[in-house]
């Protein structure tokens, strides 16, 4: 999962009892510890404070839930239990019950914030029935948001989402609709964690609706409820997408899109914790999706921005999560130092989940980097850190079932109790809205009457007004025909002025233009000798242009290839030269490390072949020397070369090709691309696969074909065999592990083009390929 809800959800009450917030914290961190010296101190001042102050009011109790709050950071409930009796002792003295209520939302926030979901839970039930007996509906829903929040983590989703409904209810009478969209937020993710996409998209729309209307729509909820919803169709499965009317080739796109909008959002409310999740977010479906250079950049982005806030779950998840990109791409470096940060964070803070993965990905990097032992340590740390997290899990399960109590009961009584309250408020409200209707009625009659004496008001105004402009058109028309008159003839005395003007113009621009014509000849003369030169020059410079490309394409791949396929053998060879100085090898291992030596150095030896004669045919140092030729002949030879290799996988060479097929080709460059192509076709057989080698005459043309009943290849990998501008193809392994660089292929295809034919290559109906060498008759 992109986001887990249990890494997403917290609802807390602010000191405000009743206004509640959701928010991305992890409970536990809530009570983050200080240190002991300096905690003791606070917790000493504030018992002194309280010993001198004898009044038992509201302010006593707030001294002594403060002295609980501090015991709970330092996780001594003995300490919590006895100052919170002493507070809610004090609280039920007083008239009011608020002091109560809030005794009760700090201790279950102590209790919830350090897994005591039990004791939580009673505090917030108590809460509850305290706000219940007052009538105080906002404090409850904020009680019962709190105590969703819990059976979330559990989880218990069939009563949070329950609790979540008596908040919703709640909030919907006091038409607070910020706090119940953060209801719906909560219950569309609860519903993401249940795999029921549909219903999650469906209340995460609810809450979208509601935070758009809040601030103009910059809010932090608008910005989770978008993310929620793009992290929930990236996890729908493709049954459920195509249930909610969403072709999953489409799914990317929605989810970039949702994200984009959320990320909009987040930016302007300068949100780093907001900034950093959704960035995260898009850079995982850039990955998804095969773009990882966009995929990085985003990752990048996210970090930046999550090392500005105190959320060290986020942290950790985010330094994992660069830590596996890297892993990916085959920079275990890199990969092991954010993965040991993450790690580092995870210990830090005692956070199990980070650590797990953490460690199994770090064991998983030492592995393919060869470094077994180092592997070993560290995935027998995840064992011992999964176990515990596993433990974790069944103690959930174990207070999951304990907490299975009266809450059925309690909130069945609660149901009946308002509903009949509601009866009897619907009743006041029916009979409001009749008072309503009728104030209504009369204030539309009054309405019709004032808009009669405004329409005729405004009929009266309209004729004056006709009137008026009657009289000022006339008015302008007659100014206008005066003014007609003297502009007319001012235009007759200038026309006569300029045609006189005219006469002599034309006169002295005949003489300019005979001048100018000459003129004009000469510089189109020039100008086209000029562009001749122009356009000889560039055909010369873009030709000089190509061949130093082409160059420098051919020097980056001997060097990439020197530097990469060349250092393995050569590190073999001195490593078994070492062995042997030293004596520290027995014979049957000379002999294995003898033969996989020889294999390294023959895949290496076919290798500078390759590479020597694509780079010469790179430099046009080749020069074609087209004779008839006996295909048989040159096919025997090599069928007979190759026979080796192939029945070491029991591969078997079926050459089907008549003695009586002759062909036009440069000898070398025939067998080198035929050499090429059936060791390919061995390469990619399975064992006790069948190679059948054939050629034929069509339409002026001989063809080769080499057909083999192996795996087949991808499409994205004939696209680059087939295309004519390709200039490298990407290599694969073959059945048993076979390297290979692509430059064979790359190499043939260049030699088929040198004597003017052509490499295509296709799947078979029986899952293996055909590559087929097409060559003119005549030349």
């Amino acid at each position: 999962m992109l986001f887990s809800i249990h890494n997403k959800i917290l609802l807390l009450l602010s000191y405000k009892i009743g206004n509640t917030r959701m928010r991305y914290v992890l409970v536990p961190l809530l009570f983050c510890c200080f240190g002991g010296n300096a905690q003791t101190k606070k917790i000493d001042s504030l018992i002194a404070v309280n010993n001198n102050y004898l009044r038992e009011d509201s302010l006593k109790v707030f001294h002594l839930t403060q002295i609980f709050r501090e015991y709970a950071r330092q996780n001594n409930f003995e300490k919590v239990e006895e100052y919170s009796n002493k507070a809610i002792a004090v609280a039920k003295k007083l008239p009011q019950t608020f002091s109560l209520t809030y005794i009760f939302l700090r201790l279950g926030l102590c209790y919830h914030g350090y897994s005591k979901y039990i004791q939580a839970a009673d505090a917030y039930n108590k809460g509850i029935d305290v706000a219940r007996q007052r009538g105080d509906k906002a404090t409850m829903a904020g009680f019962y948001l709190n105590l969703g929040a819990l059976y979330t983590i559990i989880p218990d989703y069939a009563k949070a989402l329950e609790a979540h409904e008596f908040a919703v209810n709640l909030y919907n009478a006091l038409g607070d609709k910020q706090e119940m969209s953060s209801c719906y937020m909560n219950i569309g993710l609860i519903y993401e964690d249940l795999h029921q996409p549909n219903k999650a998209i469906e209340y995460m729309q609810k809450a979208l609706a509601d935070f758009k209307t809040i601030n103009n729509g910059i809010n932090r909820g608008v910005s989770v409820a978008y993310e929620g919803m793009a992290n929930t169709y990236m996890e729908a499965s493709e049954a459920d997408l195509v249930k909610m009317g969403i072709y999953p080739m489409d799914c990317n796109n929605i989810a970039m899109d949702y994200l984009k909008k959320a990320l909009l959002v987040g930016e302007a409310t300068k949100d780093n914790s907001i900034i950093g999740s959704v960035n995260n977010s898009i850079g995982q479906v850039y990955e998804k999706m095969g773009n990882t250079s966009m995929a990085f950049k985003y990752y990048q982005t996210a970090l930046g921005a999550i090392e500005k806030e105190t959320d060290k779950l986020s942290l950790g998840n985010m330094l994992f999560t660069l830590g596996n990109y890297y892993y990916h791409n085959n920079a275990y470096t890199e990969s092991l130092f954010y993965l040991n940060k993450s790690l580092q964070i995870g210990k830090q803070t005692g956070l199990l989940i980070v650590q797990q993965k953490a460690l199994e990905k770090m064991s998983k990097v030492h592995e393919r980097a060869g470094h077994f032992d180092t592997a070993f340590n560290f995935y027998q740390q995840y064992i011992i850190i999964r176990d515990s997290v596993f433990n974790k899990e069944k103690e959930k399960e174990i207070t999951r079932k304990q907490m299975q109590l009266d809450f059925g009961i309690r909130e069945n009584e609660y149901k009946l109790m308002q509903q009949i309250t509601d009866g009897k408020l619907h009743q006041q409200v029916l009979l409001a809205t009749q008072q309503q209707q009728q104030l209504t009625l009369k204030q539309q009659q009054l309405q019709l009457i004032s808009k009669e004496k405004d329409l005729q008001q405004l009929a009266y105004l309209k004729n004056q007004a006709a009137l008026q402009n009657e009289k000022q058109l006339q008015a302008s028309l007659l100014q206008k025909n005066t003014l007609q008159s003297k502009f007319d003839k001012e235009v007759r005395d200038k026309q006569i002025a300029k045609q006189q003007l005219q006469i002599k113009y034309d006169e002295k621009v005949k003489i300019f233009l005979s001048i100018g014509m000459g003129l004009l000849v000469l510089i189109a003369f020039l100008v086209y000798y000029n562009q001749l030169q122009t356009k000889k020059l560039n055909r010369i410079i873009s030709k000089q242009k190509i061949e130093l490309e082409q160059l420098g394409n051919v020097k980056d791949k001997i060097f990439s290839v020197v530097s990469h396929d060349m250092r393995t053998p050569v590190n073999a060879l001195i490593a078994f030269i070492q062995l042997l100085e030293n004596n520290q090898i027995s014979l049957e291992k000379l002999h294995l490390y003898a033969g996989e030596l020889k294999n390294q150095l023959t895949h290496t030896t076919h290798l500078m072949e390759n590479l020597l004669n694509w780079a010469a045919s790179q430099m046009q140092g080749f020069k074609p020397n087209i004779t008839t030729l006996y295909a048989i002949d040159v096919t025997d030879d090599l069928v007979k070369s190759i026979e080796s290799q192939a029945a070491s996988k029991g591969v078997t060479i079926n050459n089907k090709i008549s003695n009586d097929v002759q062909v036009l080709a440069d000898k070398d460059m025939l067998a080198l691309i035929l050499r090429n192509l059936i060791g390919n076709a061995v390469k990619y057989s399975a064992i006790n696969g069948v190679i059948e080698l054939n050629a034929t005459k069509n339409n002026g043309q001989t063809i080769f074909s080499v057909k083999d009943n192996g795996g087949g290849i991808t499409e994205k990998k004939l696209l680059q065999i087939n295309a004519n501008s390709a200039t490298s193809i990407e290599s694969s392994a073959g059945t048993q592990n076979e390297k290979g660089t692509g430059l064979g292929l790359m190499l043939s295809k260049t030699f088929a083009d040198i004597m003017q034919g052509n490499i295509q290559a296709k799947n078979t109906v029986n899952k293996g390929c055909e590559f087929l060498l097409t060559l003119p008759n005549k030349h």
